[in-house]
């Protein structure tokens, strides 16, 4: 039955049009695979010859239809890279899926690898995929250790030896071609021995495989030596030649020697005595007193230096000369290291005498030798020089001078004179030496210079507390003859109504003098008011308070240890009992032992000795002194862990309530 288009309704014609255009955007609507892979190259890492090293491929699928990998094709100039075995190499991804396959490269030479990988899949827009493929060139890295090829000091006539290694770190074969010392003869290596021991016969060079390879041999072991004849620094350079490329095939050619370079560096040193003074020249010395010098042996070499003896050789030397202090032996002396020891002449004689001193150590070998030293004397009927020491205070209106010293009070400055010492025989004084030969715990340091005169005879010395003091001077003339000493001795007494001293010890301080330490206070109250109070408590905070009529002061405050602390008052008023009291402020090298002495117009009335503050913030309460009866009383009572923002005050004690003085409680 034909259909005639002319009696064909349009509404059929409509019908027919649009299932035409459906069908259309059928078509339209197809879904493709799309093949996306990383990493977008196979670029692998350096590997040894022999060796593999892999790569894993990643094949995504972000297409809406399912993926087929249909084969690789890996087209390279050396065959060394391969997919590997038992993977399928056909395979299907679904949509927003990922499969991954493995590939190798294992060199078997030095040459590069490239090359590309084809993957055939169904994705339309890459028939076929094409990877690029590449690989490093494997090439030998000759590295010695130790980098620094240095043989430190060695002793001259000696030979010191410096083991070295040759280690390829490289990723071919390490073909070396040659190598040698360049430079100075006194250098030298088995280098050579070791490159025969590891000669390929096929290939007709020492070969040094991979470092930990596990193939032949992978280090190459050898030897340097150092025989220095003089001393000095000597350098030398150790040149080793290579193949670069790492050819076994044809190896060494010219166009591919490379070379590293070394260098090799030692010091030839000795150990070397000094002696000085060497020789030694008493002069001229008196007879029948002992002079002492000192002789101080240095080692001025680089290498260390043995003392085996010190000695004087009886056939050579006076028995008027001795050896005294000599150091033990044997003695080993490091560079510039030192040792001393003191030669003793007492000549009997107007002669003139000689001895040898043998000192026996050892040479740059090892070997024993002997040093010597030559010492002379002379005797002599010189005198001895007489010292004559005079002591003056600074504070003293009257300037009084004299070697017995009453006149003294405590913080005032002692001026000391020897500048009338003379010698007899009319030479000169040449050396003028104090020295504090009696001195109270609290007094600190020696004698200085002073302020008032430069010379030498002249000296000065600060008398921090009462006590006797004893300052002597000592001197010595032109021909080293010492005089006997001259002294001066001082008693200070403080001359105020009232003087208090405190000071203390630390057994646990290394240093009790030095400028860190414990921290002890001295108080001072006039009662019935409180300790620390800001008016009515003398101490470091309230140095000089006005009383009225009294106006103590708190003349020296030591804050780093061992004190003295001092208060003086020296108008106290009437009917009144004053507290005295210590206080631990800072504890440094533990427990404090402080002692307090009280003195009443000049007299010392008590010694309150040792009670221990072991702890910051301990306050010990001391003793109470009543006017004007100058009454002083124990009191003796430890407080720890003291506040000194309660407003604690000195407690009224049964013994003040009992002694029927005046008093205002």
């Amino acid at each position: 039955m034909r259909l005639r288009l002319d009696l064909v309704p349009v509404a059929a014609v409509a019908l027919v049009a649009a299932a035409l255009n459906s069908g259309c955007r059928e078509l339209e609507a197809v879904t493709t695979p799309h093949l996306t892979v990383s990493p977008t190259a196979l670029v692998f890492d350096s590997v040894a010859i022999g060796d593999a090293a892999q790569l894993e491929l990643r094949f995504e699928n972000t297409g809406e239809a399912t993926l087929e990998v249909r084969g690789f094709d890996v087209d390279t100039n050396t065959g060394y890279v391969v997919f590997d075995e038992g993977q399928d190499d056909t395979f299907r991804v679904a949509p927003g899926e990922a499969e991954y396959r493995t590939f190798t490269y294992q060199p078997l030479d030095p040459r590069q690898t490239s090359g590309v990988l084809r993957i055939s899949t169904n994705d339309p827009d890459a028939a076929p995929m094409v990877l690029d493929i590449v690989t490093p060139t494997p090439a030998p890295r000759p590295i010695v250790i130790p980098a620094v090829l240095d043989f430190g000091v060695v002793g001259v006539n000696t030979t010191g030896e410096v083991s070295a290694t040759v280690r390829n770190l490289g990723f071919a074969p390490l073909v070396i071609c040659d190598a040698q010392l360049v430079g100075n003869v006194e250098f030298g290596s088995d280098i050579d021995a070791a490159l025969a021991a590891a000669t390929d016969a096929a290939v007709g060079h020492a070969v040094v495989s991979v470092f930990e390879s596990g193939a032949g041999n992978d280090e190459l072991v050898f030897t340097l030596t150092y025989s220095p004849s003089a001393p000095g620094q000597d350098s030398a350079e150790l040149v080793i030649r290579y193949d670069s490329v790492g050819s076994l095939t044809s190896p060494c050619s010219e166009a591919n020697i490379e070379s590293v370079t070394y260098e090799v560096t030692g010091t030839a040193g000795t150990p070397l005595l000094g002696r000085d003074p060497c020789p030694l020249n008493f002069g001229e010395r008196a007879i029948d007193v002992t002079h002492e010098e000192s002789i101080t042996l240095t080692n001025l070499g680089e290498l260390d230096l043995e003392l085996y003896d010190i000695r004087l050789d009886p056939s050579r030397s006076s028995p008027n000369f001795s050896l005294r202090d000599t150091p033990e032996v044997p003695l080993s002396l490091a560079p510039s290291d030192a040792a001393s020891f003191t030669v003793t002449y007492r000549p009997d004689s107007l002669d003139a005498e000689a001895a040898v001193i043998e000192i026996e150590h050892s040479d740059a070998a090892g070997d024993r030798v002997i040093s010597e030293c030559r010492v002379a004397g002379v005797g002599s009927e010189n005198d001895r020089p007489i010292a004559v020491a005079v002591g003056s205070v600074l504070q003293d209106s009257q300037n009084r001078r004299g070697e017995e010293i009453d006149w003294a009070l405590p913080i005032q400055t002692l001026l000391l004179d020897g500048s009338g010492s003379y010698d007899p025989d009319g030479g000169a004084i040449t050396d003028y030496f104090w020295d504090t030969v009696v001195a109270p715990d609290a007094a600190l340091g020696g004698v200085g210079p002073s302020d008032l005169n430069p010379s030498p005879a002249y000296g000065q010395y600060f008398l921090p507390v009462s006590g006797r003091y004893q300052l002597c001077l000592t001197v010595t003339d032109d021909t080293g003859l010492s005089s006997e000493p001259d002294c001066v001795t001082v008693v200070v007494v403080p001359a105020e109504a009232i003087s208090i001293e405190l000071t203390w010890t630390n057994p646990d301080d290394p240093d009790e003098s030095d400028e860190t330490g414990a921290d002890v206070d001295l108080h001072f109250v006039k009662m019935p008011n409180a300790w620390f109070d800001p008016v009515f408590d003398t101490f470091y905070a309230n140095v000089a308070p006005n009383w009225s009529p009294e106006t103590p002061s708190l003349d020296i405050d030591d804050t780093d240890g061992r004190g003295p602390e001092t208060i003086q008052m020296d108008d106290p008023d009437q009917c009144t009992w004053y507290a005295v009291g210590v206080h631990y402020f800072r504890a440094i090298n533990g427990t404090a032992w402080p002692t307090v002495k009280i003195y009443i117009n000049g007299t010392l009335r008590d010694e309150i000795v040792n009670q221990p503050l072991e702890s910051t913030d301990d306050f010990w309460d001391v003793a109470r002194i009543h006017w004007p009866s100058q009454t002083v009383q124990r009191v003796n009572r430890l407080i720890p862990d003291f506040d000194s923002n309660e407003g604690i005050a000195p407690p009224v004690t049964d013994a003040m309530r009992a002694s029927g003085l005046c008093d205002a409680f």
